[in-house]
């Protein structure tokens, strides 16, 4: 992808831009989801906080069962945090916690068949809406759309500011 500077004249206001559509997206992304959808995409994350889901979606893409430290660190939090976190998830029914055999000190954490399915759902119920969301783009635009999503994501993208780049 071709890198094009923009004027730092122009920037402040195309991230003003990019600030203000975001709320437009999310409205019209839950414009597209069906009553049926909308109530299995709330039955599938009802009383989950945004890192909850995030340290769900972690579990549940990974290939095995992660230790707590292992998630902890996935999700750059301390292991008390991470604790704490996958506690509230045990309760509400989405993860157990497994011993290991070998070593009883270490504790894996797995996502359960209930919220496992729930998940599943979700997802769908997500993919289909963002099919709808993005029907108007071409395959090369919608290309164009992940990899600059891609690249925000990005740790290399989250940099901190500086004290001088604040006082500009």
């Amino acid at each position: 992808m071709a890198s094009t500077t923009i004027p730092r004249s122009e920037r402040p206001l195309l991230l003003r831009r990019l600030a203000e559509i975001q709320s437009p997206v999310r409205a019209r992304f839950r414009a597209t989801l069906s009553d049926c959808d909308q109530a299995q995409f709330n039955d599938a994350v009802h009383a989950v906080t945004v890192g909850q889901m995030e340290a769900m979606m972690l579990l549940h893409e990974a290939p095995e069962s992660l230790t707590m430290g292992e998630l902890a660190e996935a999700l750059g939090m301390t292991p008390s945090s991470a604790s704490q976190l996958v506690e509230r998830l045990v309760r509400l029914g989405f993860l157990d916690r497994l011993r290991e055999e070998d070593d009883r000190r270490v504790v894996r954490v797995v996502v359960t068949a209930g919220a496992r399915r729930k998940f599943d759902a979700m997802v769908r119920v997500r993919l289909r809406a963002l099919e709808q969301l993005t029907a108007a783009l071409s395959d090369a635009e919608l290309r164009t759309l992940v990899e600059l999503l891609q690249k925000l994501g990005s740790p290399v993208a989250v940099q901190p500011i500086t004290e001088k780049e604040v006082a500009s």
